[in-house]
């Protein structure tokens, strides 16, 4: 079974959890000196980034008992911490790039079977969530034809890990009415934002820079992080849906 996680318990791990990404984002731009790529010069970075989803881990481990499907929320945090530990190095080595996104992509890939075992849906029959679904498809194609131009060697990696995070969102949005409100909420939020994390860190490698981009960057993906655990079955299920609810009603019962 699941552990039903305290509030109490949740506030502390979101105390800790910020804590650490608020200390990263210092550590990374106040503490380092940008364009030195160095590990002295990037200690307090290369120690801290790996600690954000640490934490998570730890709580996950805790409270995440069940043996099946929601052992894949586990392997996903797994190779995003190992994703991120090796994207480390991407400034020094382009091919660090290259298998941090090999592992981010295995880690959309366990996000992707979480949601669907979840749910054992992929395409809701309501038309606000098939736009939804239609709108993150259209997009994905429309971002990945804006950066080909500059991807050069990397257009087919990039090309499959942006399916990949793209059929993730897909999912998430087929939880809708298969599982309960606050569940659906926060992993759909927390998957969005993991596809505009991704966006922004396509746009500024491969289109343009955007000022301040590791912050913006570090926020996203810590949030979407956050946010698909606060979906998962550690937290009680009081508003199951059951039916084809009308998607409105729904928003309604949800902010109520």
């Amino acid at each position: 079974m699941v552990d039903m996680v305290s509030r109490k318990s949740w506030n502390i791990f979101t105390l800790v959890f910020f804590s650490l990404v608020l200390a990263d984002i210092i550590a990374l731009n106040v503490f380092s000196e940008p364009g030195v790529f160095t590990a002295d010069n990037y200690a307090l970075h290369i120690l801290l980034k790996p600690l954000i989803l640490v934490s998570a881990i730890c709580f996950l481990l805790k409270y995440l008992k069940q043996k099946q499907h929601h052992n894949w929320l586990l392997v996903a945090f797994m190779y995003s911490f190992l994703g991120d530990i090796v994207l480390l190095g991407q400034s020094i080595n382009s091919l660090f790039f290259i298998g941090g996104l090999a592992l981010f992509f295995l880690a959309q890939v366990a996000y992707i079977i979480y949601f669907y075992q979840s749910a054992e849906k992929l395409i809701y029959c309501n038309r606000v969530i098939l736009g939804l679904q239609a709108a993150i498809t259209v997009y994905a194609i429309g971002f990945y034809i804006l950066m080909l131009p500059n991807l050069g060697n990397l257009w087919m990696p990039v090309l499959l890990y942006l399916i990949v995070i793209a059929f993730m969102g897909l999912v998430s949005l087929g939880r809708f009415g298969r599982v309960n409100y606050n569940a659906f909420f926060y992993s759909v939020i927390g998957a969005l934002v993991f596809i505009f994390c991704s966006s922004l860190i396509g746009y500024h490698k491969f289109i343009a820079e955007i000022p301040y981009a590791n912050i913006f960057i570090m926020l996203t993906y810590s949030l979407a992080q956050y946010l698909i655990p606060k979906g998962s079955p550690m937290f009680p299920d009081n508003h199951y849906v059951s039916g084809n609810p009308n998607v409105f009603q729904w928003f309604r019962l949800t902010v109520s």
